[in-house]
């Protein structure tokens, strides 16, 4: 049986408090909503939604509370289930107001580093202890009560990436959401100031019978730790799907397909502006090691 994923990433949801006649995005989310109705009779229902991060504008609840309402429309329009929404952070779902001076001098420890065993040194350190930890994540306070409606995010005793399995022709689909936006701040630059993953989210254990999908907002060139994320995914998932650069690409590397979302809702000052949305079929082709998929991509653009 295919599984049916409509995929959509940096939505970037704004509040406009009493003067939403400026908000332009309402006609995209519109003709989404439209575009969708008209392609259930050829598509059918949808079965899982991947959010690619950038989910709010600013990472504020009013933000989150309007993004709500209209996956919520979306859930309705294609029979997709609500605990079937997963999603990942992007750097836009940072909540700037939480950054205090600790933080700010735990970011620029974080940035100087650039070996993978420093960085999952450090990463281990702050997240085996509670309060450091709690220092870390504090910027994803209203993303992560909003993820938490939908079932994505991570469980007390990880807090890095969240994992949901789906039966596809006898084999699972182990979908995992890590966190690119760790560290992200408004120095955040893919040359100068860069992010990082860790080996505790790039790291997949291979399973028999376990095909994996990795869902990350940035793509690789945006961190440190580039050459270990990319040799990891590659070597152990099929599907590696990437948001934040606004632009869409599909390619295969070492038999895995890596695609780029594109943005539902860029930025207006774009010079290549292009709203976008993808629908993904994906069947087993072939269960023998190694596993084979049939993937079916389907492009939508404004």
């Amino acid at each position: 049986m295919a599984l049916k994923i409509l995929h959509i990433s940096d939505i970037h949801f704004k509040h406009y408090k009493n003067f939403e006649c400026l908000d332009l995005d309402k006609d995209i989310q519109r003709e989404i909503e439209h575009d969708l109705s008209g392609l259930k009779s050829e598509y059918g229902t949808i079965d899982v939604i991947l959010i690619g991060g950038d989910i709010a504008f600013s990472g504020k609840l009013e933000e989150y509370a309007q993004a709500d309402q209209w996956i919520k429309r979306i859930c309705e329009i294609t029979g997709c289930k609500e605990e079937n929404v997963l999603m990942v952070p992007g750097n836009h779902d940072v909540d700037r107001s939480k950054f205090n001076p600790i933080l700010k001098n735990l970011h620029q420890s974080f940035k100087t580093l650039r070996s993978r065993r420093d960085i999952d040194y450090q990463i281990s350190e702050f997240i085996r202890d509670p309060e450091s930890a709690s220092i870390l994540l504090s910027p994803f306070h209203n993303y992560r009560a909003f993820a938490q409606k939908y079932g994505s995010i991570p469980e007390e005793t990880n807090l890095l990436y969240w994992e949901k399995d789906f039966n596809v022709d006898n084999c699972v689909l182990r979908i995992r959401g890590v966190n690119s936006a760790l560290i992200s701040n408004e120095t955040d630059e893919e040359h100068t100031s860069k992010l990082i993953l860790g080996s505790h989210q790039s790291n997949i254990v291979r399973d028999n019978g376990v095909v994996y999908l990795v869902l990350c907002h940035h793509p690789p060139q945006w961190l440190y730790d580039m050459d270990d994320t990319v040799r990891d995914f590659n070597a152990r998932a099929k599907i590696l799907l990437y948001g934040h650069k606004h632009s869409f690409s599909a390619d295969t590397f070492n038999n895995s397909l890596v695609l780029s979302a594109g943005a539902m809702q860029p930025s207006r000052n774009e010079s290549d502006w292009e709203p976008r949305y993808n629908i993904i079929d994906l069947q087993i082709d072939n269960l023998n090691d190694p596993v084979q998929l049939a993937v079916k991509l389907y492009e939508r653009k404004w």
